[in-house]
């Protein structure tokens, strides 16, 4: 069992969250008897520490951020999805835009993919993704047509012939790969 498994046990969950937010990613020491004083019965009350006391009682622990992490993440992509810029919840969350891309993404989790993303387009109405069909081009898709294929489209005009052009090869430009 975890150190942050025990915590939820002992104390629960919403002052397990508190001394995380308070203390989380460092060691802290826990004391047997602990004093009113003391910043850990500041942050999750005298019965709280009584009961860590008793567990681990003159031991230091590490505390970790995981369950505070998952909480901050949530609520930032709740933000985002309620429309919110990234760059507000960024500012309001002490973070680079890039980390509130990152969180929104899944990339903060293994293999979690384009959360976000995927969220945002399953909330959406059909006519939101795809546009309405009765727009100009009657295509359905926004009053943009799809892209052209076939031979004078771009992809085609780029066929893997196992060569590429470089300026710096010489005269024929084509180095065999």
């Amino acid at each position: 069992m975890s150190i942050e498994q025990d915590l939820v046990r002992l104390i629960g969950r919403d002052k397990t969250l508190a001394l995380e937010r308070a203390f989380g990613g460092r060691r802290k020491y826990f004391a047997g008897r602990p004093k009113p004083e003391s910043d850990i019965v500041r942050v999750i009350g005298m019965n709280a520490a009584l009961t860590l006391g008793r567990a681990w009682g003159g031991l230091q622990a590490y505390i970790p951020r995981t369950l505070a992490l998952i909480e901050r993440n949530r609520a930032i992509l709740q933000e985002v999805l309620q429309g919110h810029s990234k760059q507000t919840v960024a500012e309001r969350y002490g973070l680079v835009p890039r980390s509130v891309r990152w969180i929104c993404q899944g990339l903060d989790r293994p293999r979690a993919g384009l959360l976000c993303r995927r969220l945002r387009i399953m909330t959406q109405e059909p006519h939101e993704r795809y546009g309405r069909p009765d727009e100009p081009d009657g295509t359905g898709t926004g009053g943009h047509a799809p892209p052209a294929s076939g031979a004078g489209s771009h992809a085609a005009s780029h066929q893997h012939t196992g060569e590429h052009r470089d300026p710096s090869a010489g005269a024929s430009g084509k180095h065999q790969l």
